[in-house]
């Protein structure tokens, strides 16, 4: 329903100016208050966010949530950025959607993805309330935030454990279905015994890892943008994210 593109500059720590670009879709307005996560991601587009902000609407309408979809992106690789030049972007995009009526708790709900981290989700929520301190439902801006500001305990496993669930699930009903792929996998497939490779090691994939390490099953391999790692044994997923 809305495609909101900004363009904001940014004065960098040796006093340079760099054009920042940033997106917000809304795929549906049946439904309020918009939710989509915020992506840091140097290689993304329109079109991107148009795709995964639909996809959101698809599944809130099968899981029964009366939220509509949306999604955020930021053009930036937040590699190349000091905390104290990610805060000001991140103030000022969430100052553009509030000027915009894309942010709030009965209008667009933000919460963390590809990228982006709890902390980003406190600076915009921080805008939020000092556009609006008489707002008591402030917290609800965001979705998946530090405990400490009223987050949900166990928020930061549930993707991982959620993807997990959905895998497990997905491969019995298939099995179920399809006795040469039973025959395969069982039909009561868990990933004990398994070995998993996992491409991405961020917010969801390290969650992913420590579930299926937990189940019994073995993560043999690791790629991420910039490097892959392989244990036919299976990597101790402790020490991964310890390393990275």
């Amino acid at each position: 329903n809305a495609a909101f593109r900004v363009c904001f500059p940014l004065k960098k720590d040796d006093d340079s100016l760099e054009v920042i670009h940033a997106y917000r879709v809304v795929h549906s307005h049946h439904h309020h208050p918009s939710k989509g996560g915020l992506k840091f991601d140097p290689e993304m587009n329109q079109d991107d966010v148009e795709t995964l902000a639909a996809a959101n609407s698809l599944r809130f309408a099968l899981a029964d949530i009366p939220w509509s979809g949306a999604k955020g992106g930021i053009i930036i690789d937040r590699s190349k950025y000091s905390k104290h030049q990610l805060s000001n972007i991140l103030r000022t995009y969430a100052r553009e959607l509030l000027q915009h009526k894309y942010l709030g708790p009965s209008a667009g709900l933000v919460s963390p993805d590809y990228g982006t981290t709890t902390r980003d989700l406190g600076v915009i929520l921080g805008t939020y309330k000092d556009a609006f301190p008489s707002d008591v439902n402030y917290l609800a801006t965001v979705v998946g935030k530090e405990v400490t500001q009223g987050g949900v305990r166990g928020t930061s496993s549930s993707f991982g454990a959620g993807f997990c669930t959905g895998i497990t699930e997905s491969i019995r009903h298939k099995a179920r279905l399809t006795p040469s792929f039973a025959a395969k996998v069982g039909k009561d497939f868990t990933f004990n015994g398994r070995k998993i490779v996992l491409q991405g090691f961020g917010y969801v994939g390290k969650e992913m890892a420590r579930t299926i390490e937990e189940a019994g099953g073995a993560v043999i391999s690791i790629i991420e943008k910039d490097v892959a790692i392989h244990n036919p044994a299976g990597l101790n997923i402790k020490q991964v994210t310890e390393h990275f």
